[in-house]
C-alpha cells in the first residue's frame, strides 16, 4: 500500500491541509486548522500516528479542538470533589489565556512543545488590566503576570494534556518537562509578638477569630475554611486537616494532625457555632479589612498567608528544628521549610552579639523597591 503523508496549501484556504493515509488505507485530506507550519506537522504526525496504532490494535485518536476538550474537562471536574474556586482559576486560565492565544479551534494534537515554550515566554511581564470593585468604587488596574502565575498555568495545562491523553484526544503532553520559572522569594516577614498583636488587634470583628487562629496555627486559608468541628478533639487539643484532594490529605498528600495551644482552645471555644459544621467556614476576600488594619498598625501589607509565615517563623524562632517545623507546617520537603528557618538569622545574631532579648526588626520594603527599608 503507497502511503501518503504531506502538508500543502490550497488557493483558496488561508490554512494549511494535510494529505494522509487514514487506518483503512484511504487517502484522506483536511484542513488542520492552523497557519502554522509546526502546529500543521503536529496534527499529521497525530494522523499518522492513528494509523501506526490501528495496526498494533491500539485505539485510535480522536480528534478534539481545544475548546471542546477544555468544556469537557470543566464539566467533569466540578464540585464537590474539586473546588470552586480551582474550576474557577482552571476556566480562566483556558479562557483568557490559552484560547486566544492558541486558537479555540486548534486541535489538541496540533499543539507542540514549541507553541508551549512560547506561549510561556509571551505571559511573562504580560500587563494584565482587571477591574477591581471594592463596593465604594470601580477602577482598572494593570498588574504584569508574574512568574508564579505563569508557572501555575502551565502546571494546570500538563494536568489537562494529561487527561487528553488518558481520553484519546492527544497524544503528547507539550505542557510537560518544562523548568520551573524562578519566583520572587520575598523575606519572610520578621516581627515581635507585640507586633503581631498590634496587627491582630487592627482586623476587623469579622475576620480577627480566623486571622488569629491562622497565626496560632500555621493553618493555610483553604484549611481552615474546611476546618469542622468534627475534626477537632478540644480534650486531647488535636485537629485533623484534610483538604479538598481526599479526606483525610493535606495538600502534600499526607495525614496530618495540628496541635491545639492553650490560647488555641480559648479561642475556639468563642467561635459562635455555624448550621453547617464548619468552625469558621469559607473565608472570603479580606483584603480590605487587612488594608486597613495594616495601615493601623504600621505595616506594608496583611494577607491571610502572612499569618502562616508569621506563624512558622516565631516557632523558629523559638528554636523548632527543620525536621520538626516541616511536620508541624505540613511540607513535603524541607526546601521549602528552609526559608521559615533563615528568619532566625537575626536572633543568631543577637546572641551571638550578646544581646539575646534584642527585638527582631520587621523588614518593610517600598513598592517598586528591592531594597529593604527599616521599620520606622
Amino acid at each position: 500500500m503507497r502511503v501518503r503523508s504531506r502538508i500543502y496549501r490550497r488557493p483558496e484556504s488561508p490554512r494549511l491541509w494535510a494529505e494522509w493515509t487514514d487506518p483503512t488505507g484511504r487517502i484522506r485530506r483536511e484542513s488542520t486548522g492552523s497557519t502554522d507550519y509546526e502546529a500543521a506537522r503536529a496534527f499529521l504526525a497525530a494522523r499518522e500516528l492513528d494509523r501506526a496504532r490501528a495496526a498494533l490494535g491500539v485505539r485510535p485518536i480522536e480528534p478534539r479542538s481545544i475548546s471542546a476538550a477544555s468544556r469537557e474537562y470543566l464539566n467533569e471536574h466540578v464540585a464537590p470533589i474539586w473546588s470552586k474556586k480551582w474550576h474557577q482559576t482552571v476556566e480562566g486560565f483556558l479562557r483568557l489565556r490559552i484560547l486566544p492565544a492558541l486558537g479555540a479551534d486548534t486541535p489538541m494534537t496540533g499543539v507542540s512543545e514549541g507553541h508551549a515554550a512560547r506561549f510561556r515566554a509571551a505571559q511573562v511581564g504580560r500587563v494584565v488590566a482587571r477591574i477591581l470593585d471594592d463596593g465604594s468604587e470601580t477602577k482598572l488596574e494593570r498588574k504584569p503576570t508574574s512568574p508564579a502565575t505563569v508557572n501555575r498555568i502551565v502546571w494546570a495545562m500538563a494536568s489537562f494534556w494529561t487527561w487528553a491523553i488518558r481520553r484519546g484526544y492527544a497524544v503528547t503532553n507539550p505542557w510537560a518537562g518544562f523548568d520551573n520559572l524562578a519566583e520572587d522569594q520575598d523575606r519572610v516577614p520578621a516581627a515581635s509578638p507585640e507586633e503581631v498583636a498590634q496587627l491582630l488587634a487592627s482586623v476587623s470583628d469579622r475576620w480577627r477569630p480566623a486571622a488569629e487562629f491562622a497565626y496560632l496555627t500555621g493553618l493555610r486559608k483553604g484549611e481552615i475554611g474546611r476546618l469542622a468541628w468534627r475534626d477537632v478533639d478540644l480534650v486531647r487539643g488535636e485537629a485533623w486537616i484534610v483538604s479538598t484532594h481526599s479526606r483525610g490529605l493535606t495538600k502534600g498528600r499526607k495525614r496530618r494532625v495540628v496541635v491545639l495551644a492553650k490560647r488555641t482552645l480559648l479561642l475556639l471555644k468563642t467561635v459562635p457555632v455555624r448550621p453547617d459544621g464548619l468552625v469558621f467556614g469559607p473565608l472570603g476576600d479580606a483584603r480590605r479589612s487587612f488594608k486597613t488594619a495594616a495601615k493601623s498598625a504600621g505595616w506594608e501589607r496583611a494577607w491571610w498567608h502572612l499569618f502562616r509565615h508569621l506563624s512558622a517563623s516565631r516557632l523558629a524562632d523559638l528554636g523548632a528544628g527543620a525536621h520538626d517545623l516541616q511536620a508541624w507546617g505540613g511540607w513535603s520537603n524541607l526546601k521549602v521549610t528552609e526559608k521559615y528557618l533563615r528568619s532566625r538569622t537575626a536572633r543568631v545574631r543577637a546572641l551571638l552579639d550578646g544581646t539575646p532579648t534584642a527585638p527582631a526588626r520587621r523588614v518593610r520594603r517600598r513598592k517598586g523597591s528591592d531594597q529593604p527599608q527599616p521599620a520606622p
